[in-house]
């Protein structure tokens, strides 16, 4: 009982210098910057929402493409630093090689050396966290660069015959489009908090001491390349068979 006791009382004393540290984080921020922020979520949101309403579907599109590019504001003009690309040494990959023995043509033990995959988790990949942001964006804005041009076709083609604008054979694509358009944004902010919040004490600790915090950041970053790469293939696939779009009956 007094083991459960003391575990307790510990747990409750991180809980609570972690809400004390993140309280004075926030206190430092300013009211501008939460604003700023909060104003963006929200339009966020909104846009994500009125995604899924034929009514407004098209000028949230656009919407979506200009926060895109108000997050690229954000992310240069607020508390970002460059990553210092610590990329480890060949003495640290060295120490990762695990020694193996092998036999030779005449029966003899020869001493050798392997490389432990493990040691990639012991690097830190929130040091690269602006990097993975920059790659995603830009795919994103490939993404958009290839689907708004097909929705002002469709708006041309559709609205002067007084007809409600579809993507007719590419419906199926356009909406898992604008899924994934979604999933890759959701990923860029979780990416863009990491930005800020990598240097705060608490979080350098708990990623030093919970190193296993290192594959799940290059697993979202993974994730969120693949994505913005699928988008982007689905965006072109959709413009390039816009011809089967634009044939109103």
């Amino acid at each position: 009982m007094a083991t459960w006791s003391v575990k307790a009382q510990q747990l409750s004393y991180i809980f609570r210098s972690y809400i004390q540290s993140f309280i004075e984080f926030i206190g430092t921020l300013g009211p501008k910057y939460i604003l700023y922020h909060l104003i963006l979520f929200i339009s966020y949101v909104l846009c994500f929402v009125y995604l899924y309403k034929p009514n407004t579907e098209m000028a949230s599109v656009f919407l979506f493409f200009l926060l895109h590019i108000v997050f690229l504001f954000f992310v240069v003009s607020y508390r970002i630093t460059l990553p210092t690309f610590n990329i480890p040494t060949w003495q640290v990959w060295q120490g990762g090689l695990k020694a193996s023995f092998t036999t030779n043509s005449v029966g003899d033990k020869v001493a050798g050396r392997v490389w432990d995959i493990t040691q990639l988790f012991n690097i830190n990949y929130a040091e690269y966290s602006i990097v993975f942001i920059t790659i995603g964006w830009v795919l994103l804005s490939l993404a958009f660069t290839w689907l708004l041009p097909v929705y002002i076709k469709i708006y041309q083609a559709y609205i002067p015959l007084e007809k409600d604008m579809t993507f007719g054979e590419m419906e199926t694509f356009k909406e898992s489009l604008i899924r994934w358009l979604i999933g890759s944004t959701v990923l860029l902010w979780l990416f863009y908090i990491v930005q800020n919040i990598k240097n705060w004490s608490l979080i350098q600790n708990f990623m030093t001491k919970h190193r296993v915090v290192n594959s799940f950041i290059i697993a979202l970053a993974t994730f969120l390349i693949t994505s913005s790469v699928y988008s982007l293939q689905l965006s072109r696939y959709i413009s390039k068979n816009i011809h089967t779009i634009l044939t109103p009956t």
